[in-house]
């Protein structure tokens, strides 16, 4: 990465097993700086194991997550119960939300076929879990 890009302050909501592999993938990322991993339980083995990588974490939800932001991306890896919530709670702060939850909610990407449409959308749905296993190059 060049010296004058920046990387872009990314937030993942959900210590669970998806959220803390995607935290842990971030962190290694020239490009993704991560910047708060929020769960809602605050003994969370996930959210220990964020902090133990050395990064910020909050047991305040998407409620902590738009209080600490902008953020330049969030990604959802919650349920689909709790995601037109955090969409209507990021939507005028004009974060770019990532549902990895199965709502259908969002502009549907997948990964690898229709990712060229990412750049003009900041609600997005990465399909359903099985889409995007099965399309990772």
């Amino acid at each position: 990465m060049a010296a004058d890009e920046q990387r872009l302050r990314v937030a993942v909501l959900g210590a669970g097993l998806i959220g803390i592999d995607l935290a842990d993938k971030i962190r290694r990322s020239a490009k993704l700086e991560l910047a708060l991993v929020a769960g809602r339980d605050p003994n969370s083995l996930g959210l220990r194991r964020v902090a133990e990588m050395g990064h910020p974490t909050t047991a305040g939800g998407i409620r902590t997550v738009v209080e600490a932001g902008p953020f330049d991306v969030v990604f959802d890896a919650t349920n689909a119960d709790s995601h037109a919530e955090h969409w209507a709670a990021l939507r005028p702060t004009g974060t770019t939300l990532i549902d990895l939850t199965p709502t259908g909610l969002g502009t549907v990407i997948v990964p690898g076929v229709s990712n060229h449409r990412a750049a003009t959308h900041r609600h997005m749905n990465l399909v359903s879990c099985g889409g995007q296993a099965a399309s990772r190059s």
